[in-house]
């Protein structure tokens, strides 16, 4: 009988549905500490980290954040007006501006201020829009050191439009 395999049963559909339901209770009740779960659990945190890459697990896991999303009213189309809003940032600064167009270095009397794009928050909004839309995704780090970033092929369909995707999508302006 060495040479005889048993395989485990499976099991039924609803079931492992209802196991991954109460896994991604646990994991959202512990605020996404593997950690945590893996004690409570009793196993590994690499054993947890596994689960969580079943497709079972991660389809019900977004379905629970899709459904609190829309619980807090917050919707594709809110995300991508505030993206588009961001694409626009300005900030405030104080400076001098001369009636002779000379500019003068602004100081504790200024009295004057300007708006001036907002590159970096508008940097940080391309790369909210590319990475929501798939165009780009990490492949590493942890908010620690070097991040490497996977730049996803063929993500203009052929549209040579100058109008961004988030634009067109909340009809801000039309595609030329």
């Amino acid at each position: 009988m060495e040479g005889i395999r048993r395989r485990m049963p499976k099991i039924r559909k609803e079931t492992a549905e209802n196991k991954a339901k109460v896994f991604t209770t646990l994991y959202l009740q512990n605020k996404r500490s593997q950690k945590r779960v893996a004690e409570i659990e009793g196993v590994t945190r690499q054993a947890i980290n596994g689960r969580l890459k079943q497709p079972l697990i991660q389809k019900t896991l977004q379905d629970t954040i899709d459904r609190n999303l829309k619980r807090a009213g917050i919707t594709q189309s809110k995300v991508y007006k505030r993206l588009d809003e961001q694409l626009d940032a300005t900030r405030t600064i104080s400076a001098v501006v001369s009636p002779n167009g000379k500019d003068k270095d602004a100081n504790g009397q200024t009295c004057d201020f300007i708006d001036v794009p907002d590159w970096h928050a508008r940097d940080k909004a391309i790369d909210k829009s590319l990475t929501l839309f798939g165009h780009i995704k990490q492949t590493n780090g942890n908010g620690k050191g070097n991040l490497i970033i996977q730049i996803i092929h063929g993500y203009r369909n052929n549209n040579t439009s100058p109008v961004s995707p988030i634009r067109a999508e909340i009809g801000h302006c039309q595609p030329a």
